[in-house]
């Protein structure tokens, strides 16, 4: 029991709990239509002719074209998190 005393006290003494930063102003949440098709990082990077061999790639993604007609490329992971294909509904609602 001691020793398990001694123990807790001894983490508790390493470990700093940080607060996290106040939070300030209104909350917010924006929405955009873009169209976008899986493209990989380094077929994105060929496209746009930066690619330059042994070069890193990010792997899988999206190639996405915004409104306005701005191109980009997003990893898999980002993009998936961000954005959902619409329905039928919803196209029929947009276009």
């Amino acid at each position: 029991m001691e020793n398990m005393k001694s123990l807790t006290e001894e983490l508790s003494a390493k470990t700093t709990i940080t607060q996290s930063p106040t939070k300030i102003g209104k909350v917010y949440i924006g929405t955009k239509v873009v169209r976008a098709e899986p493209m990989n990082h380094e077929s994105w990077l060929r496209s746009q002719g930066k690619w330059q061999e042994g070069q890193e790639s990010y792997g899988n993604g999206y190639k996405v074209q915004y409104e306005d007609g701005y191109l980009s490329w997003s990893p898999k992971d980002v993009f998936e998190r961000c954005y959902r294909e619409l329905t039928t509904q919803e196209m029929r609602m947009t276009y």
